[in-house]
């Protein structure tokens, strides 16, 4: 049998589990889900990884998950992040199937030229929605709660400041409702969070403000079924 997993903490509420499981129904395939918590060295996960054909990785290892592989995918590079660890002709390969998930959203939400986005988070997935704005020729500025003046991220201070002038605004963290107000946020501005399920405190704030909201259901459904085809070939 050929096994899968996704690993991850704490996993609490991840459909990874179901979601693949629904769709491997009658194939020889097992998918398990491993919850780890931090910090992982690159020798734990790697010795992990070696039990799987592939491993879904999510927050907090995506980034150990980058210096675990012997190669990375152009998109796991360009993210500096890894969100699929698959054993190909002996070689561990990182790849980053988040990237071509958020283009396709932010695609549909009309993310364009000379628009400016605010990203909220410093993890891989904060820097796959970055790279994929930017990817269609937008701005965008990470945000975060301990900003890395080195890596152009701000402070939460500093993006209030800015905040009359976006686009759009990305919540990439795990907090439900992030300390940026949306009352200053033009009227037509976009407010997406990744996080699926029941909706966030902060996409129900910005709906009854008026303004535009997009959940990360999609986004989730589209890099699971990149996976599965990625394990698939």
């Amino acid at each position: 049998m050929k096994a899968l997993a996704v690993v991850g903490w704490p996993l609490v509420g991840t459909a990874s589990p179901s979601w693949h499981r629904q769709r491997l129904g009658g194939r020889p395939w097992s998918y398990r889900s491993v919850p780890l918590r931090p910090p992982l060295s690159r020798k734990q996960l790697r010795r992990i990884v070696e039990e799987f054909l592939a491993v879904n990785i999510t927050s907090p290892h995506k980034g150990i998950a980058l210096e675990c592989a012997d190669r990375l995918t152009h998109a796991a590079t360009q993210c500096k992040a890894v969100n699929l660890l698959i054993w190909k002709e002996g070689s561990l390969v990182g790849d980053n199937t988040d990237l071509p998930a958020f283009a396709r959203t932010f695609r549909r939400l009309g993310a364009c030229e000379d628009q400016e986005w605010l990203v909220l988070g410093s993890g891989g997935a904060a820097r796959a929605v970055s790279v994929a704005l930017e990817g269609m020729g937008a701005s965008s500025q990470i945000v975060s709660r301990s900003p890395i003046e080195e890596k152009g991220e701000v402070g939460y201070e500093e993006a209030i400041s800015s905040v009359e002038k976006v686009n759009g605004v990305v919540n990439a963290t795990s907090v439900p409702c992030p300390p940026l107000s949306l009352d200053r946020l033009p009227a037509d501005a976009w407010v997406v969070d990744l996080s699926y399920g029941k909706e966030s405190a902060f996409l129900t704030e910005a709906r009854q403000m008026g303004l535009r909201t997009e959940g990360g259901w999609g986004m989730f459904v589209d890099q699971a079924r990149l996976s599965a085809r990625r394990w698939k070939a």
